[in-house]
Protein backbone atom coordinates (compact mmCIF):
# COMPACT_ATOMS: atom_id res chain seq x y z
CA UNK A 1 0.00 0.00 0.00
CA UNK A 2 1.06 3.08 -0.78
CA UNK A 3 1.04 6.47 0.97
CA UNK A 4 0.48 9.73 -0.07
CA UNK A 5 2.92 12.13 0.26
CA UNK A 6 2.52 14.43 3.49
CA UNK A 7 1.73 18.47 2.90
CA UNK A 8 4.62 20.22 4.31
CA UNK A 9 2.17 21.46 7.35
CA UNK A 10 1.64 17.80 8.33
CA UNK A 11 5.40 16.95 8.25
CA UNK A 12 6.32 20.00 10.49
CA UNK A 13 4.00 18.51 12.81
CA UNK A 14 5.51 15.27 12.74
CA UNK A 15 8.80 16.82 13.18
CA UNK A 16 7.70 19.01 15.94
CA UNK A 17 6.49 15.60 18.11
CA UNK A 18 9.23 14.18 17.51
CA UNK A 19 11.24 16.77 19.23
CA UNK A 20 9.06 17.49 22.04
CA UNK A 21 9.46 16.05 25.56
CA UNK A 22 6.17 17.45 26.83
CA UNK A 23 2.85 18.34 24.22
CA UNK A 24 -0.41 19.94 24.87
CA UNK A 25 -3.15 19.59 23.36
CA UNK A 26 -6.47 21.60 23.16
CA UNK A 27 -9.91 21.80 21.52
CA UNK A 28 -13.15 21.84 22.66
CA UNK A 29 -15.17 18.52 22.77
CA UNK A 30 -17.87 18.04 19.95
CA UNK A 31 -20.64 15.36 20.04
CA UNK A 32 -18.55 13.81 22.41
CA UNK A 33 -15.21 13.43 21.09
CA UNK A 34 -12.20 15.56 19.10
CA UNK A 35 -13.65 17.85 16.80
CA UNK A 36 -13.01 16.28 12.79
CA UNK A 37 -10.42 18.59 12.06
CA UNK A 38 -8.05 17.77 15.02
CA UNK A 39 -8.97 13.78 13.83
CA UNK A 40 -8.01 14.32 10.48
CA UNK A 41 -4.81 15.69 11.48
CA UNK A 42 -3.92 12.49 13.32
CA UNK A 43 -5.40 10.50 10.01
CA UNK A 44 -2.95 11.71 8.35
CA UNK A 45 0.09 12.50 10.48
CA UNK A 46 -0.10 9.35 12.87
CA UNK A 47 1.40 6.80 10.12
CA UNK A 48 3.13 3.61 10.38
CA UNK A 49 7.07 4.00 10.37
CA UNK A 50 6.47 7.53 12.35
CA UNK A 51 4.19 6.62 15.47
CA UNK A 52 4.02 2.92 15.74
CA UNK A 53 5.57 0.15 13.91
CA UNK A 54 3.62 -3.56 13.35
CA UNK A 55 5.27 -6.54 14.12
CA UNK A 56 6.16 -9.26 11.34
CA UNK A 57 2.85 -11.08 13.05
CA UNK A 58 0.53 -7.61 13.56
CA UNK A 59 -0.46 -9.07 17.25
CA UNK A 60 2.17 -6.65 18.45
CA UNK A 61 3.62 -2.89 17.45
CA UNK A 62 6.71 -0.78 18.73
CA UNK A 63 5.80 2.55 20.40
CA UNK A 64 8.24 4.76 18.23
CA UNK A 65 7.22 7.98 20.19
CA UNK A 66 7.93 6.44 23.77
CA UNK A 67 9.64 8.99 26.59
CA UNK A 68 7.30 12.10 25.69
CA UNK A 69 4.25 13.15 27.93
CA UNK A 70 0.86 15.13 26.64
CA UNK A 71 -1.79 16.97 28.58
CA UNK A 72 -5.36 16.76 26.66
CA UNK A 73 -7.58 19.69 27.80
CA UNK A 74 -10.80 20.15 26.26
CA UNK A 75 -14.29 21.56 26.85
CA UNK A 76 -17.59 20.17 27.04
CA UNK A 77 -21.04 21.79 27.60
CA UNK A 78 -22.07 19.20 29.93
CA UNK A 79 -20.52 18.94 33.59
CA UNK A 80 -17.74 16.52 33.16
CA UNK A 81 -19.07 13.44 35.69
CA UNK A 82 -22.07 13.72 33.54
CA UNK A 83 -20.58 13.31 30.16
CA UNK A 84 -17.67 10.40 31.65
CA UNK A 85 -21.06 8.73 33.07
CA UNK A 86 -23.12 9.17 30.30
CA UNK A 87 -20.49 8.65 27.18
CA UNK A 88 -17.17 7.98 28.53
CA UNK A 89 -14.21 10.14 28.88
CA UNK A 90 -14.65 12.74 25.99
CA UNK A 91 -10.74 12.08 25.65
CA UNK A 92 -10.51 8.65 25.25
CA UNK A 93 -9.82 8.17 21.54
CA UNK A 94 -7.07 10.47 21.40
CA UNK A 95 -5.57 9.17 24.90
CA UNK A 96 -5.65 5.41 24.23
CA UNK A 97 -5.83 4.80 20.95
CA UNK A 98 -3.60 7.37 19.32
CA UNK A 99 -1.19 9.06 21.69
CA UNK A 100 -0.78 6.17 24.04
CA UNK A 101 -0.78 3.48 21.18
CA UNK A 102 2.45 5.76 19.70
CA UNK A 103 3.91 5.49 23.39
CA UNK A 104 2.96 9.13 24.68
CA UNK A 105 1.49 9.06 28.26
CA UNK A 106 -1.37 11.20 28.46
CA UNK A 107 -3.34 12.88 31.15
CA UNK A 108 -6.39 14.75 30.61
CA UNK A 109 -8.59 17.67 32.04
CA UNK A 110 -11.92 18.40 30.88
CA UNK A 111 -14.08 21.70 31.89
CA UNK A 112 -17.32 22.16 31.40
CA UNK A 113 -20.15 23.44 31.12
CA UNK A 114 -18.10 25.55 29.53
CA UNK A 115 -21.11 27.57 27.34
CA UNK A 116 -22.83 28.93 30.57
CA UNK A 117 -19.46 29.55 32.65
CA UNK A 118 -19.38 32.48 33.94
CA UNK A 119 -16.08 34.88 33.78
CA UNK A 120 -15.11 33.98 37.10
CA UNK A 121 -15.31 30.30 36.33
CA UNK A 122 -13.62 30.34 33.44
CA UNK A 123 -10.38 32.65 34.87
CA UNK A 124 -10.79 29.96 37.09
CA UNK A 125 -10.03 27.29 34.37
CA UNK A 126 -7.30 29.31 33.07
CA UNK A 127 -5.58 29.71 36.63
CA UNK A 128 -5.66 25.97 36.50
CA UNK A 129 -4.32 25.40 33.12
CA UNK A 130 -1.29 28.34 34.13
CA UNK A 131 -0.75 25.82 36.64
CA UNK A 132 -0.19 22.76 34.88
CA UNK A 133 2.00 24.73 32.69
CA UNK A 134 4.19 25.53 35.04
CA UNK A 135 4.37 21.76 36.26
CA UNK A 136 5.21 20.67 32.44
CA UNK A 137 2.54 18.16 33.09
Amino acid sequence: KTIQQLEPDLVDFQENVRWAEHIVIFYPTWWGAMPAMLKGLFDRAWLPHYAFSFADHGLTWKKLLKGRSARIVTSANTWPPVLRLMYGPPTVHLDLCLLRFAGIRARSTVFGPSERASDRKKAKWFRRIARLARKGK
